[in-house]
């Protein structure tokens, strides 16, 4: 700018920035000579840069490089980015041929030492964490949550701490000892499915001192397990419900867990809680035995 004084074609840099994917680049640059190295800038070229729109490759970067990504998989998805925008022009086949090699060269690694570490580490990833966020998807599609703890009744839960925010969903921290009433459907094995979110781990002290029980009788450890957020337990009833269900007190005490900011003594934090017959009544010949009906206990009109 200092060289070509008022002879800079504004116009044709703002036609050219969306063609090469740096609406963002620009609008920023100009922004910052603006405000720290005083440079005025014409009315016009502020004008027509302001009322280009940035491609989304551009947003999805702008968003990544707002993020901390500490290790290659964590800026692969940047540095594909980088590397279409690189390779314009080129067909899709050779730009995914070629990524390899790219990639390898902008985080100076050696052939082959991204392979064993991190393929392990995108190994669990797509193993342990992409069937949790795909279990997010018919919850976000549904317009209300089965089994949600905001439809639960006040009666049906004791020893619980009043309904708080927890992303886009609804959470009740229990105490370290609480209780809630449920309405198991016709059958005599059944699971029920407790989201506890991401916030206490079944690998810490939850699977050595978490103690379930139904109707006062201790549930076996062994029939309680964790993974990804959620405590599964199988139960057994002894006793056949008809058509109208069996209601029955599931309570559980746990060592208290300790937030940095909170004062309160928790236990679990519970956004949902789910039946479902894993073995109907032999009395029901209509039903398989592999059948398996969910059922949301409990709701509350939200309306």
């Amino acid at each position: 700018m200092q060289q070509a004084g008022g002879k800079i074609d504004w116009r044709r840099v703002a036609e050219h920035a969306p063609a090469v994917g740096t609406v963002q680049g620009v609008q920023g640059t100009l922004d910052y000579l603006q405000k720290h190295l005083e440079v005025k800038i014409p009315a016009e070229a502020s004008r027509w840069l302001g009322d280009l729109r940035p491609t989304f490759q551009e947003r999805w970067e702008s968003r990544l490089l707002g993020k901390r990504l500490p290790s290659p998989l964590h800026r692969m998805p940047l540095d594909f980015s980088h590397h279409l925008r690189c390779s314009r022009g080129q067909g899709m086949w050779r730009q995914l041929r070629g990524f390899p090699v790219y990639f390898r060269h902008v985080n100076n690694l050696l052939p082959g030492q991204f392979t064993s570490h991190h393929r392990a580490r995108a190994a669990y990833w797509f193993r342990h964490w992409l069937p949790w966020y795909m279990r997010q998807v018919p919850r976000l599609l549904q317009h209300r949550e089965v089994g949600s703890v905001g439809q639960f009744k006040g009666e049906d839960l004791r020893g619980f701490y009043p309904l708080e925010p927890y992303g886009n969903r609804l959470l009740r921290w229990s105490r370290p000892e609480a209780t809630v009433w449920l309405t198991f459907p016709e059958g005599l094995f059944f699971k029920v499915w407790i989201d506890v979110g991401r916030l206490r781990a079944w690998s810490s002290d939850l699977s050595k001192h978490l103690q379930f029980s139904v109707d006062g009788e201790p549930l076996p450890q062994s029939c309680v397990k964790g993974k990804q957020g959620i405590l599964t337990l199988s139960i057994a009833l002894s006793a056949v419900a008809d058509q109208s269900g069996r209601r029955a007190e599931l309570s559980w005490a746990c060592l208290p867990h300790v937030a940095a900011g909170d004062s309160r003594a928790l236990g679990l934090p519970v956004l949902s809680v789910k039946v479902a017959t894993v073995r109907p009544s032999k009395s029901d010949s209509t039903v398989p035995n592999e059948a398996l009906s969910e059922v949301q206990m409990n709701p509350v009109d939200a309306s």
